[in-house]
């Protein structure tokens, strides 16, 4: 009511805290402070942001393997192509989205081989398939593993979070919205990777699984 009479406009109820929100310009909240209801109270509204150091924390997995020396010498793994067999890379890759030297997209393909098995069309005749459509991460391991390997966020230290700063990542989806897969999928995961590693520089190949051994090795 304090607010209408000054003039100005309410626009929304606070009621958890007994408050509205309101629009006065300066006449205005003079008038509002002229004859004051007891206890009222007026507070500029302001701009709220997260919480949270403004940059990234370090994380061990560099230092463990060696990593960490070899950034400061300049090496973050730049021209080489990592294969993820796992449960595919989130759609919004962040850290994952550029390399340590600038390059983006730096992943070169996806491949949902669940998908494919599912709907043989689903990547068209062979030889014409782009495999840069994004294929998600409902169950998140695996973008959680590319992103130990290749994260290029800089730590509040000046360190890489990523082992592999610099290399570009091709995300191959064998595990499903559960993080299940079964060994057909793995199997023709592997077998898509060998295929087409002279097309994305493929030099590695990383899965991060387990399951019962269901034959031998040879």
């Amino acid at each position: 009511k304090a607010v209408v009479e000054a003039g100005g406009v309410v626009t929304g109820d606070l009621w958890i805290i007994r408050a509205v929100g309101a629009q006065l310009d300066d006449g205005e909240l003079a008038r509002l402070w002229e004859d004051p209801p007891p206890g009222l109270r007026v507070y500029d509204d302001a701009a709220v942001s997260a919480s949270g150091p403004a940059a990234y924390p370090e994380t061990y997995y560099p230092s463990e393997v060696g990593a960490a020396a070899m950034h400061e010498g300049g090496r973050t793994g730049d021209g080489v192509t990592v294969a993820v067999l796992d449960s595919g890379i989130w759609r919004n890759k962040g850290p994952l989205q550029r390399s340590a030297t600038g390059r983006e997209p730096r992943v070169l393909a996806q491949y949902d081989v669940i998908l494919a098995r599912e709907d043989p069309s689903a990547y068209g005749p062979p030889g014409s398939e782009q495999y840069n459509r994004d294929i998600d991460d409902p169950y998140g391991h695996g973008t959680h593993v590319s992103s130990i390997i290749a994260s290029s966020a800089v730590a509040v230290t000046g360190r890489y979070q990523g082992v592999a700063p610099g290399i570009n990542l091709v995300s191959v989806k064998v595990l499903d919205a559960e993080g299940v897969g079964r060994y057909f999928d793995v199997i023709r995961g592997i077998q898509w990777v060998v295929e087409h590693r002279d097309r994305f520089g493929i030099r590695v190949m990383n899965l991060s699984l387990s399951g019962p051994v269901r034959s031998h090795y040879w």
